[in-house]
């Protein structure tokens, strides 16, 4: 009996050296965490109700700042359709030609491995000032392309200063580093099994057939991770528009909104509403599809 109640000592106090040690390596994540995640979101929330100058003065006004956002503030509302066009845009053409680029190289070929490399490429590269000049540079009014289309007759848009073309500039931007969603859709298709394609070859199914009963279904679940991280990389949008905005681009976009309204008005409690309204908005949109996608996402043979 005695030698038991030893033997569990021994073995409660080897378990909570286990924690200890999982708990200290786990330390850096958890304070990186809450200082830099989880402290400023709180405190976002908190100035969000008070009125908050550049002097650092405030005060508390409640939810003032979220009424003036919703009933006072026209822009705030063309800020919102503007953020959700492009978020609808960018995610719609980044599952499709992800998809295609990944169906284009799903094949072993020889060049097959270059191809998804130099795709994967822009990934790489950090999406900061130098990669956006560059593309400044591509669809300026005297850049790369109005040139080539000025060669062959053609008056080129002015690409980042007029609607729609500064839009369709930032989407195509964004599909710039579509590497990383191309990488996941082709490991959704490596884990498609053959057999499926072979039984559907016997019943004389054609390629559409396929696509549509066979790929996508199969892929749905890698569809859903896409779905859900571009669309919140897309509604937090940013550098991009920012650094074009010096070429005139006249997108207001929400996360530009929120910059805008601290740094350069210096409205920090209203800037703080804004950012407030576009955490919450991400996380509704982002469970509401998470929870509905139950009725479309295929796992397996569940």
């Amino acid at each position: 009996m005695t030698s038991d109640l030893r033997g569990k000592g021994k073995y409660s106090t080897l378990r909570r050296k286990e924690i200890l040690i999982m708990y200290a390596f786990l330390a850096p994540a958890i304070i990186g965490f809450i200082w830099f995640y989880f402290y400023p979101t709180a405190m976002t929330f908190y100035m969000s109700l008070f009125r908050w100058g550049f002097n650092m003065s405030h005060t508390f006004i409640g939810l003032d700042n979220y009424v003036f956002a919703f009933t006072k503030n026209p822009i705030f509302w063309s800020t919102v359709q503007t953020t959700f066009t492009y978020a609808a845009a960018s995610v719609g053409c980044s599952l499709i030609f992800g998809f295609i680029l990944a169906a284009m190289l799903n094949r072993p070929r020889r060049t097959t491995g270059f191809f998804r490399t130099m795709f994967y490429l822009p990934c790489m590269v950090a999406a900061g000032a130098p990669t956006i000049m560059i593309w400044q540079w591509i669809l300026g009014t005297n850049g790369v392309v109005n040139k080539g289309l000025a060669s062959i007759g053609v008056q080129g848009p002015i690409w980042l200063a007029s609607m729609p073309w500064a839009m369709i500039s930032i989407v195509i931007i964004g599909l710039w580093s579509l590497g990383g969603m191309m990488i996941v859709f082709t490991a959704g298709l490596k884990g498609i099994s053959d057999d499926y394609y072979e039984a559907a070859n016997v019943d004389g199914a054609g390629y559409f057939t396929k696509l549509f009963k066979i790929t996508l279904p199969m892929l749905t679940p890698v569809i859903l991770y896409n779905t859900i991280i571009s669309l919140i990389t897309s509604l937090q949008v940013f550098t991009v528009v920012y650094i074009l905005s010096t070429s005139g681009t006249n997108l207001n976009v929400w996360a530009l909104s929120v910059y805008n309204q601290a740094f350069k008005i210096g409205a920090y409690g209203y800037a703080s509403a804004e950012a407030t309204l576009l955490f919450f908005v991400v996380m509704i949109l982002a469970v509401v599809i998470f929870l509905t996608s139950g009725k479309w996402v295929f796992y397996g043979d569940h």
